[in-house]
């Protein structure tokens, strides 16, 4: 009995160290997890599914979320919900231990992805990015937190983003974000990100750059001085169609010499160019000073030059094809070179630079804002440049010159078959001709123009339409207006100051021209109007040396007109330059001449006879006309401004070949 109890307390130690030994054996303690799920902005995400080691659970209000009972080892963390991105993260689960602050970022379907920071210098980064939609994106940077620089997308909807940031400091930390709006005007935002710019390794800028244009070809030939400092890699060639716009890099590879030609031009188009240094890091160095020039030659397409280019530098022929155009927008200004600088054909023989027209060329200034074409020498001499040519295949109607002011041209524009309208423009200069036109099948107007110095204002000659000079002033050339062999002449209303040799010369075919209301003096020498066939002058004030001279071979009616002859200067109002007294071809009706007593100088021919008249207005000798000047024999002289209009209550009103109109070129005030 004492043998079978030692047995049994035997077997049962021997079973409960066994049940101790298996509870050390085996099976290591579990471990655990926990930690957070926040959306692309950092704000805490509810309902997401985080699984790992077959086990699950959500996150609540707050994010937070927890696993127990991991068995130990590396496991894969998942975080999951509908409409948000995935993620997966792997970490070691140790017995016994809980790991804590796993947190989970998670992308929304619409947000920004596999954002990549590349091409980082001193002074540029490029940064790529995904939408998961099509979506407008910018994005917001500096060297803190603010972030108050932003550069945007100009490209519309789409995938994939590239933004590269330019003009960065060196050795500087970035703060950046991508945001966007999908196109169903979600809104996007990334997690804030950094980068670091490089220290700066950029060199000095290239020096002494010029420009020319390669000889025979559409191309730019730049050079500049060589570079003789340490870590050079090449240099980067820029252009701009304006100083202002934005400069592109033209060079596919980096440039190893100091030259580069660029043949991707257009002619007619101004293109300005500047050069960086390139270091061995890739680092660029600031700009180089900026040359332009506009491409001359044949122009087969159809440009605009602007105010935001000026000033367009011309130094070879511009030539206008038939189907291209050229539009010069107010407030451009345009410099001509003294000679053609490239396709000189005899070196000796200087060639002068124009703008050719068969097409179309529409200048769009205004009295404000004038489009201004001048000499580029340095010492602008009249005839400097060859002025404006409109051939005569030109689309005269389509073609407009309005708000242009031409200096130092040989013949500011000339017609050879014709003008488009000009008007409002003006002629400074010249040294044979403001305006110039012969054989003209259309109606030549040119209105409301101003003419200075040149030798002769405007000349329209042989032409089979109505040549319309109207409302234009001109002052110290030697011929204002010269309309010689037109069928239908009408020139009206022009003031001419300071004249040499004749303010008008006319010779019209058609008995229906007229020269009418023009007033001619201020300091007028010479001759004031010449008439030589089918003109009726009527209308005019003029105070002359000779007011009106009539050829013989006139068929002329004088009418109505003022006529201030000096006598102190023997001037004459009338001179008919033939030895007949009394023609038929000559008419002198109920005009007035003052201040001239002699009969033979009121009205005379060139061998001193008189010659007959109807109507002659006398005037008294001390009021004469009664001015709103005054005395223009003393006062018109000297003084631009001087005032031809007649005052109140003149001897003038209604004193004109018709009962009802006044005498002279203004009306007689009531």
């Amino acid at each position: 009995m004492k043998n079978f109890r030692l047995i049994t307390i035997f077997i049962f130690a021997i079973t409960a160290l066994s049940l101790i030994g298996c509870m050390h054996s085996s099976e290591p303690a579990t471990g655990g997890a926990c930690g957070t799920v926040v959306d692309s902005t950092g704000r805490a995400l509810s309902g997401v599914t985080v699984s790992a080691g077959g086990q699950s659970t959500v996150t609540d209000f707050y994010g937070k979320w927890s696993l127990d009972s991991l068995s130990p080892q590396i496991l894969n963390f998942v975080a999951s919900k509908e409409n948000y991105q995935t993620q997966t993260k792997s970490y070691e689960v140790l017995s016994g231990i809980i790991l804590e602050n796993i947190t989970f970022a998670l992308p929304s379907n619409t947000e920004i992805y596999d954002i990549v920071i590349s091409d980082v210098t001193s002074t540029k980064a490029t940064i790529t990015f995904q939408t998961k939609y099509e979506a407008t994106t910018r994005i917001a940077y500096g060297s803190n937190a603010q972030m108050e620089k932003t550069i945007s997308s100009s490209s519309g909807h789409k995938f994939s983003h590239t933004f590269e940031l330019t003009s960065l400091i060196p050795a500087t930390t970035y703060v950046f974000q991508c945001l966007g709006t999908d196109r169903y005007n979600r809104k996007l935002s990334s997690e804030i990100m950094t980068f670091t710019t490089n220290v700066a390794s950029r060199g000095e800028p290239p020096t002494g750059l010029k420009i020319a244009k390669v000889y025979g070809n559409s191309a730019f030939s730049l050079s500049w001085n060589a570079d003789a400092q340490a870590d050079l890699a090449g240099y980067n060639v820029y252009r701009s169609t304006s100083l202002t716009g934005v400069f592109e890099k033209i060079n596919s590879g980096i440039v190893q010499l100091n030259s580069y030609v660029d043949s991707g031009v257009t002619v007619g188009q101004k293109y300005c160019y500047r050069v960086t240094r390139v270091a061995g890091s890739g680092d660029e160095s600031s700009a180089s000073e900026v040359v332009s020039m506009v491409m001359p030659g044949v122009v087969n397409t159809n440009l605009v030059w602007n105010s935001q280019g000026s000033p367009y530098e011309l130094s070879g022929d511009l030539i206008i094809t038939k189907d291209a155009s050229l539009i010069i927008s107010k407030g451009t200004e345009v410099r001509i070179a003294g000679n053609d600088k490239w396709d000189i054909e005899d070196e000796a023989e200087t060639d002068l630079v124009g703008i050719t027209v068969y097409g179309t060329l529409l200048v769009q200034g205004t009295q404000s804002e004038p489009v201004a074409m001048t000499s580029g020498e340095n010492i602008p001499q009249s005839g400097d440049w060859d002025g404006i040519i409109f051939k005569d295949s030109a689309d005269l109607t389509a073609s407009s010159i309005k708000g242009l002011k031409v200096q130092f041209a040989k013949t500011g524009i000339t017609g050879e078959k014709g003008l488009p309208q000009i008007t409002e423009s003006s002629f400074y200069n010249c040294s044979i001709c403001g305006i110039s036109c012969s054989e003209s099948s259309t109606d030549v107007k040119i209105s409301d123009c101003e003419i200075v110095s040149c030798v002769t204002g405007i000349s329209v000659d042989n032409s089979s339409a109505t040549i319309n000079i109207a409302d234009n002033t001109f002052q110290s050339c030697s011929y204002a207006i010269k309309a010689m062999e037109n069928s239908l002449n009408a020139i009206t209303g022009n003031k001419i100051k300071s004249n040499v040799v004749a303010a008008i010369e006319v010779n019209g075919i058609n008995s229906a021209s007229t020269v009418s209301r023009n007033t001619i003096g201020w300091g007028t020498g010479g001759i004031g109007i010449v008439c030589n066939g089918s003109d009726e002058i009527r209308r005019n004030t003029v105070q002359a040396n000779i007011c009106i001279q009539v050829k013989e071979t006139a068929n002329a009616f004088i009418r109505s007109n003022l006529l201030l002859a000096d006598k102190e200067r023997n001037s004459m109002g009338v001179l008919f330059v033939s030895s007949l007294i009394n023609s038929a071809n000559l008419k002198v009706q109920n005009n007035g001449v003052w201040n001239q007593t002699s009969p033979t100088l009121k009205y005379g021919n060139s061998f001193g006879d008189s010659i007959t008249v109807s109507g002659d207005l006398n005037f008294n000798s001390t009021t004469g006309p009664a001015l709103q000047g005054g005395d223009p024999f003393t006062k018109a002289l000297t003084d631009s401004s001087f005032s031809y209009i007649p005052s109140s209550g003149s001897i003038l009103k209604k004193a004109g070949f018709d009962s009802n109109e006044d005498m002279g070129a203004e009306d007689v005030p009531n």
